[in-house]
């Protein structure tokens, strides 16, 4: 542990520095390992800074009345709903209402961590946004998605088991399934779609090169 820590220390100065962490074959808890992929992510950019330009981007399209008015216009029957609210109709109040809610999550900070849980991570870059946490040995990382890349699915069948599952989620509000739809279609606009948290073993790092920490997980071929 000693030595782990020390080479952290050694390599704080240098981290500082980074913007981008490069994580090779990385396997997501969320899939359970049944996918590996190359993941760039922008630790350089700062949430609060992205959620404000996020909430401004939400006002302007419910002062945009064309917007408003095309989303009450839709197609609204296969909204993922529970089925005691299949049926219910989508109104102007309920999109507004769903514009409410997503302005109200972009204006509100960020989950702040206890004091024991801040003393449990080491910061490794400047902005904390790559930290080590003791506990777990693991290096998390906190940063914006800018590419995927060399997708390998490793398990086909949990694979797809899991993204039904995901598919076929039902909200039991209908203002969050109509925040869902937004947020699909300003994919490209709303910043915080791309947010991405990523937890590595400090062992896997390699190397940092220019502004880029680079680390390589222990990948598997199909």
């Amino acid at each position: 542990m000693n030595n782990l820590l020390n080479l952290i220390s050694s390599a704080n100065k240098s981290f500082e520095g980074v913007t981008f962490v490069n994580v090779k074959g990385y396997k997501s808890a969320k899939m359970q390992g049944s996918e590996q992929k190359d993941m760039l992510i922008n630790v350089g950019v700062s949430f609060e800074t992205e959620k404000q330009k996020d909430a401004e981007f939400l006002r302007n399209l419910v002062r945009n009345t064309d917007i408003v008015s095309e989303l009450v216009a839709k197609d609204w029957s296969n909204i993922n709903v529970s089925k005691k609210l299949q049926g219910v109709a989508v109104t102007r109040i309920t999109i507004l209402r769903a514009f409410a809610e997503m302005i109200k999550s972009a204006v509100a900070p960020d989950f702040v961590r206890s004091e024991a849980q801040k003393n449990a991570y080491i910061p490794l870059s400047a902005n904390g946004q790559v930290a080590y946490c003791e506990e777990t040995e693991n290096v998390n990382i906190k940063g914006t998605l800018v590419r995927e890349s060399n997708k390998v699915i490793l398990d086909e069948e949990l694979y797809k088991e899991l993204k039904d599952k995901q598919n076929s989620k039902r909200y039991n509000k209908l203002s969050v399934a109509v925040k869902d739809v937004i947020s699909s279609k300003f994919y490209n606009e709303l910043r915080m779609n791309k947010k991405r948290t990523l937890s590595v073993k400090f062992s896997e790092f390699i190397n940092i090169n220019g502004d880029s920490i680079n680390f390589q997980m222990e990948t598997e071929s199909k």
